[in-house]
C-alpha cells in the first residue's frame, strides 16, 4: 500500500511544483538490481537460518543496505 501511495499520491504532487525527467533505461536498471538483489539476499538469509526468521541484526543490516542504495540513488541522480 505504502508503495503505490508513494507512487501516485507523493510523485503526483512533486510533479506539480516542478518538471520530473524520467530516463526509463536508467531507472528500470536500478529497479531490476534493487528488486534483484533483494530477493536473493532475503531468501539466502531466511534459509540459511535455523529458525527461518529475521533477527534485529539482520533487519539492521537490510534497513542499513537500503539507506545506502538510496544515498548512492541520491548521489548518483546529482541530488
Amino acid at each position: 500500500g505504502s508503495n503505490i501511495f508513494n507512487i501516485l499520491f507523493i510523485l503526483g504532487v512533486s510533479s506539480m511544483f516542478g518538471e520530473l525527467n524520467y530516463n526509463a533505461a536508467e531507472l528500470n536498471t536500478d529497479l531490476i538490481i534493487m528488486i534483484s538483489a533483494k530477493s536473493l539476499l532475503l531468501l539466502s538469509v531466511i534459509f540459511a537460518s535455523t529458525k527461518h526468521t529475521l533477527s534485529k541484526k539482520t533487519g539492521t543490516l537490510f534497513l542499513s543496505l537500503f539507506a545506502c542504495y538510496v544515498v548512492y540513488i541520491c548521489l548518483h541522480a546529482g541530488l
